[in-house]
């Protein structure tokens, strides 16, 4: 493969290693190259230290499905591909201290 990038492969994604704090509807899938008609998450793994709600888009086109989700600090939330692509997420609260980790 030779330095290549197989679309099969997950690829890591974080904002940085320190805490972050929200502004309402904050959108967390962003920073994709232009090229991409459909950025999307495949996975994303999301905690908070205060409850929270996010909203989160799964699928796209026709097939889009929106999610308003309340995230308990103490569980947090994953969703992987079982869930299909992530299209959008978004912290619904301003002030939330929150990390994640997600792939693409």
């Amino acid at each position: 493969m030779s330095g290549a990038i197989r679309d099969s492969y997950l690829r890591p994604f974080s904002p940085g290693s320190a805490w972050m704090t929200s502004t309402a509807d904050e959108e967390l899938v962003t920073g994709f190259p232009p090229d991409w008609n459909s950025p999307s998450f495949r996975t994303i793994s999301f905690t908070c230290k205060t409850a929270c709600t996010v909203e989160v888009v799964l699928g796209m086109g026709s097939k889009a499905k929106t999610h308003t989700l309340s995230i308990n600090p103490d569980y947090g939330l994953e969703l992987d591909e079982r869930f299909d692509q992530i299209y959008s997420f978004k912290i619904k609260d301003a002030g939330i201290e929150y990390y994640y980790l997600a792939s693409y």
